[in-house]
């Protein structure tokens, strides 16, 4: 029989860790509470420049609201890169109740991250009945630093939204296995659905799925495979279908890297890294920041490492399936709803991001917890939970310093800058806001770093001609813009301040060009249109 820690005051009985929390409420109520605490303060934080504008306070179909015209616009809009209608419907909701206050925007990540750590929690439970195991994996999922992103970032709507429709699917499915029915099955198949329309990192499921068969579900040992497989047949269909929107949308935006620009040996050495960097930031949740630069090249010492510990933990959690299942789930979890975002198929500049950790984490909580209670069954209970208590409690202060990092964008990308190296794009965003802000020799600096690191980086150019313009240097901001377009003629923010620049030097006709021109590509850019009508009404 285990000792407990707690012994009643008479000393005639003891009193069990399973007598006092093996509440299922209580347990739930306790994981909200810590979740709560974590993010204590978050709603009083700000709009992030990077992406917030885009999904939010510049958005011109958020700030009308819920219309016949933004309801269509959702479902069609590839603006994002992303297809994602479910989760602009949800900041459509927030638009309505909050206006374009940042606290409500805030407070509903936070209630959906919660409501997932309330979901896995009973996932866990209900499909394992290994209340402890369950309780330290979603506090775990709830408290870890990675996860910060994703809730303290409204631009990350989409993680937490479409999380919470996956936990609801994956209960869902799991009570059609105990008690299988089509009205069971058509509603995990429906949170599916719901969870692909707000964001498509989700079209993994299905392998997922045919990994919990194994375990904790256990129907490999009754059913065939293929049989396994001809079930999730509509939820594959949905995956393929998402996966081929969201690849149009992409490139409709422009947003995926071409092959010629990332080589495939490049996005291989990178998917290796990424995996690798990915463990480390679950075990030393340090050095957390925005955006993470692709590499300006991989060293083979640096990679193969990683690799080979990829293939060895792959290849020993298939050889230990039947003895350890929960290991080989975990890390089958880990592997399989990275691969969306792992970088083969490239879109942006970043190497990786926390944001992604949000889901496959969970199967390194879950294998490392069930395994790790496996090796420690003989170990003192007292020295068990004292150790388990101390991580909890350096997640939540590492947690908890974190979101307060994301209270502006100056905080996050100053402390950014500091944790990474090479980082041009987040130079360019802090030089941005110091501009704003009135601090113009430092937004220079930063602005002059970013081009010193990419020169051709032509956002740089762009917003360093900006601030040129806005001093009056206007020599000096023609040619930044005219450097900025050249590197990306599809710039077309460049090209409106290059219009703006000639009408400041009082060559109308340049600037007329240049108007029409963006409004030929893009017909709904409402500031060169207006600006277009001001220009010929003068003339």
């Amino acid at each position: 029989m285990r000792k407990s820690c707690f012994i009643s005051p008479k000393g005639t009985s003891v009193l069990t860790f399973e007598k006092i929390f093996s509440s299922h409420p209580f347990l739930l109520t306790l994981l909200l509470i810590f979740t709560f605490l974590t993010y204590f303060g978050v709603w009083q934080h700000d709009f992030i420049t990077l992406d917030d504008g885009l999904y939010v306070f510049n958005n011109p179909y958020i700030k009308k609201g819920f219309a016949r015209e933004t309801f269509l616009w959702a479902l069609t809009d590839h603006s994002t890169g992303l297809f994602h209608p479910l989760t602009w419907y949800s900041l459509f909701v927030d638009r309505k109740l909050f206006g374009l206050k940042p606290m409500g925007f805030h407070l509903t990540n936070l209630l959906l991250h919660m409501g997932n750590v309330s979901l896995l929690f009973l996932f866990l439970v209900r499909f394992t009945g290994e209340w402890g195991k369950s309780f330290f994996v979603a506090a775990l999922f709830a408290l870890h630093p990675v996860n910060v992103e994703s809730v303290a970032w409204v631009a990350e709507r989409k993680n937490v939204l479409s999380t919470f429709f996956w936990f609801l699917s994956l209960l869902a499915y799991g009570s059609y296995v105990q008690r299988p029915s089509r009205a069971r099955y058509v509603f995990s198949l429906l949170c599916f659905a719901l969870g692909l329309m707000a964001k498509p990192m989700l079209v993994t499921m299905p392998f997922l799925l045919l990994l919990l068969d194994f375990w904790p579900l256990k129907r490999w040992e009754r059913k065939q495979l293929w049989s396994l497989f001809r079930e999730k047949f509509p939820f594959f269909v949905l995956s393929l279908v998402v996966s081929f929107f969201t690849v149009l949308a992409s490139l409709r935006r422009g947003a995926l890297m071409s092959f010629e620009t990332l080589p495939l040996y490049a996005r291989l050495a990178n998917t290796l890294l990424s995996y690798g960097k990915y463990l480390l930031k679950i075990f030393l949740p340090t050095d957390l920041g925005i955006f993470y630069p692709l590499p300006q090249g991989f060293a083979l010492g640096e990679v193969l490492p990683y690799g080979g510990i990829l293939v060895v933990v792959t290849l020993a959690s298939f050889q230990l399936r039947n003895r350890y299942p929960y290991f080989f789930v975990g890390w089958g979890w880990f592997l399989v709803t990275l691969i969306p975002v792992i970088g083969l198929l490239q879109v942006g500049s970043q190497a990786f991001a926390d944001r992604y950790l949000y889901v496959p984490g969970v199967g390194i909580f879950l294998g490392v917890v069930w395994w790790g209670a496996v090796l420690w069954r003989r170990r003192n209970l007292c020295l068990k939970t004292a150790i388990i208590g101390g991580i909890l409690l350096a997640l939540f202060v590492l947690s908890h310093n974190q979101q307060v990092r994301w209270q502006d964008s100056e905080s996050i990308y100053r402390h950014t800058l500091s944790v990474t190296k090479g980082n041009y794009r987040v130079h360019d965003l802090l030089g941005v806001v110091l501009e704003r802000r009135g601090k113009a020799g430092e937004a220079l600096f930063h602005f002059y770093r970013a081009l010193e690191i990419n020169p051709r980086y032509a956002s740089a150019y762009n917003n360093r001609a900006v601030l040129y313009l806005k001093r009056g240097k206007l020599k000096e901001a023609r040619l930044n813009l005219e450097k900025a377009i050249k590197l990306n003629p599809r710039f077309l923010t460049a090209r409106y301040n290059l219009a703006l620049v000639y009408l400041n030097l009082g060559e109308i006709p340049p600037a007329v060009y240049l108007l029409k021109e963006i409004l030929r590509e893009d017909s709904n850019y409402p500031d060169a249109r207006e600006l277009l009508a001001v220009v010929l009404a003068k003339d």
